[in-house]
C-alpha cells in the first residue's frame, strides 16, 4: 500500500484534517472534498468544540492522528489555529477566510508566512493548499 495518492494526475499525501468552521455549508463542503480525496476528515463549528474533540482524541490516546487543521480566520479559528500549532509543533495550519488575505493580515488575523486561502474557492485550489500544508 502506496503512503501516496494521486488526484489530478499529482502524487498527494495521505492526511487527516480537523476543518472548523462556523458557515454550516463550507464546513460541509471542505469536508467532502477533502475525504474525496482521501483524507480522513473531522469537523468542528465553534473553537470548543474543536478542542473538545482534540482533548477527546488525547485522552482516547490518538492525538497524533492529526496533521493538519483548515480553520476560518476570524478570531477564535485563529486563536485555536495558533494554539494547537504551537502545543503540537509540527501541525500544519492553514486559514480560510472570505477577507482578502491583504486585509485578514491588515486586521492581524493571520501573519505573512500563514498558510492561507481565500473564500471562495474552488476544490482544486483547496486540494492545492492542503498538499502544500501538509508538505511542509
Amino acid at each position: 500500500m502506496s503512503d501516496e495518492y494521486e488526484f489530478d494526475g499529482q502524487a498527494m499525501p495521505p492526511g487527516a484534517v480537523l476543518v472548523l468552521d462556523d458557515d454550516d455549508l463550507m464546513r460541509e463542503a471542505m469536508r467532502r472534498i477533502l475525504e474525496a480525496r482521501g483524507h480522513t476528515v473531522a469537523t468542528a463549528a465553534t473553537a470548543a468544540e474543536a478542542i473538545e474533540f482534540c482533548e477527546a482524541s488525547n485522552a482516547a490516546g490518538v492525538a497524533g492522528w492529526l496533521d493538519l487543521v483548515v480553520a476560518d480566520a476570524g478570531a477564535a479559528g485563529v486563536k485555536f489555529g495558533t494554539r494547537v500549532a504551537s502545543a503540537r509543533p509540527g501541525l500544519g495550519v492553514l486559514f480560510v477566510s472570505s477577507l482578502s488575505r491583504p486585509i485578514a493580515e491588515d486586521r492581524g488575523l493571520i501573519n505573512p508566512t500563514d498558510r492561507f486561502v481565500a473564500k471562495p474557492f474552488s476544490a482544486a485550489a483547496l486540494v492545492d493548499a492542503v498538499r502544500a500544508s501538509l508538505e511542509r
